[in-house]
């Protein structure tokens, strides 16, 4: 950099140097993925996708979509400054039984145009406890063991016992059986 002025001297130098920088937007969600697990059906449960924008322009986003109707997010778009930060919440709502799965689009101006966010959820329904423990070919194994299943019942008694857990009897209409914590 050479300094003119009105001084008898010469002009002043500086030397400078240093590094360049992209002046373009840049987008990082956290988390990459969302898995809502088990959400019983005609219920809805909402998480939360952060969009950072890593970049040194303005990141807009105009278009948040997702691929199942079972998804929904909002805000559906955004403006974020260089380093901001914008939380978008992601709602699952199962209308059936079973495993959904949806991309979560945010198209956008960086070069990519736009990026996905995977989310999975899976629709459950309470069952009874009968249902629950149902052995059907009487092979002394449960049907569903290690499924995760959804009861509901009045807890009738504690059983606090020696071992680090607490036993809870749990009973319904159709039976009965004892849960831990």
């Amino acid at each position: 950099v050479i300094f003119y002025h009105d001084s008898p001297a010469v002009g002043d130098t500086v030397k400078v140097s240093g590094n360049g920088i992209t002046h373009e937007p840049g987008f990082m969600a956290i988390p990459d993925s969302l898995d809502f697990h088990n959400v019983l059906v005609g219920k809805s449960m909402t998480d939360t996708i952060t969009v950072k924008n890593d970049g040194y322009d303005s990141l807009f986003i105009t278009a948040v979509t997702s691929s199942n109707a079972r998804f929904t997010v909002t805000p559906t778009s955004a403006r974020l400054d260089s380093m901001a930060t914008k939380k978008f919440a992601v709602a699952f709502s199962p209308s059936a039984v079973g495993v959904a799965y949806a991309a979560i689009a945010f198209a956008n101006n960086t070069a990519e145009a736009h990026d996905t966010v995977w989310v999975t959820g899976n629709g459950s329904t309470v069952v009874s406890i009968a249902d629950a423990r149902k052995d059907a070919n009487a092979d002394g194994i449960p049907d569903h063991l290690n499924d995760t299943m959804f009861v509901a019942g009045v807890i009738v008694s504690p059983n606090v016992q020696t071992m680090p857990q607490t036993g809870y009897f749990l009973q319904d209409g159709t039976a009965g059986i004892e849960i831990f914590s």
